[in-house]
């Protein structure tokens, strides 16, 4: 099992109805060559700090790639749009905010719009309309 998995394979799983959550998870167990979820959190207090926090930026890149795919491929697929808020509730990365505020209308919008205006610089959120 290695770490290699593509973009658009993630994708279609989301499409799918695999969470990003669920992504994040394989994407981790790839990288640590293994295949049972009952062996991650073990593998993971093996590795040194330094090593699990390279991993976690190294899924949560590729989580972030993902994002933007399905922003940009998918915009206004109220399924993609529920994916995205679901990931953006617990993960503040910015390519997930900026692919779910750029791309989806929503019921909560004004609410994580003004969450992510807290987080990002004016710079990177200008664009988000209102």
């Amino acid at each position: 099992m290695g770490t290699t998995r593509t973009i658009g394979a993630a994708v279609e799983d989301v499409l799918l109805g695999v969470s990003l959550r669920s992504l994040y998870l394989d994407y981790q167990m790839r990288a640590l060559g293994i295949e049972d979820e009952d062996d991650w959190a073990d593998a993971l207090r093996q590795l040194g700090r330094a090593e699990r926090e390279r991993l976690s930026r190294e899924a949560n890149d590729f989580v972030a790639d993902v994002c933007r795919r399905l922003g940009e491929r998918h915009a206004g697929d109220h399924r993609i749009g529920r994916v995205l808020q679901d990931w953006v509730a617990d993960n503040k990365d910015y390519a997930a905010f900026d692919a779910l505020l750029s791309h989806f209308d929503f019921p909560s919008r004004s609410r994580v719009l003004a969450e992510a205006r807290r987080l990002f610089p004016g710079t990177l959120t200008s664009h988000w309309q209102d």
